[in-house]
């Protein structure tokens, strides 16, 4: 009899989850960098509505086309910078599918431009120092 593990993942050693997560977070960037679209499909729900969207920042500055949802801050950070495309969280099958399309028929220098208005808005508005700066104004007006 094959166990679980053996059928799921081709072997009988059973690992982690935090074994399973480093195998994975290895592959990360490889897999990334051979991508020719980034997709953050968030679903509207209180916890995305008030919480950034960490891996955003890490996307756009790839310079790979992003596509996500309007959720949370992504309007009003994204709000005509032209850096990445944005579907409704209502409708993510048909619009995700539109905004592929969309992309495939993007020449490779439109994708660049997009791509690199991407990495122009990250480095001036969404590094480290910049969202801490915000944030401690933020609270300073609280």
């Amino acid at each position: 009899i094959r166990s679980i593990d053996e059928i799921l993942f081709g072997r009988e050693e059973k690992k982690t989850y935090e074994q399973e997560r480093i195998e994975l977070d290895d592959e990360i960037p490889e897999l990334m960098a051979k991508s020719s679209v980034l997709i953050i499909a968030r679903p509207s729900v209180p916890m995305t509505e008030y919480a950034f969207p960490s891996k955003l920042p890490e996307y756009l500055a790839t310079g790979i086309p992003v596509i996500t949802t309007k959720v949370g801050p992504v309007e009003a950070l994204l709000l005509d910078k032209d850096c990445a495309l944005i579907i409704s969280p209502d409708n993510v099958l048909v619009e995700l599918e539109e905004k592929l399309v969309f992309l495939s028929k993007m020449t490779v220098e439109e994708r660049n431009s997009l791509g690199q208005k991407a990495v122009k808005l990250v480095r001036q508005s969404l590094t480290w120092d910049t969202i801490g700066h915000t944030i401690n104004q933020s609270l300073k007006n609280i």
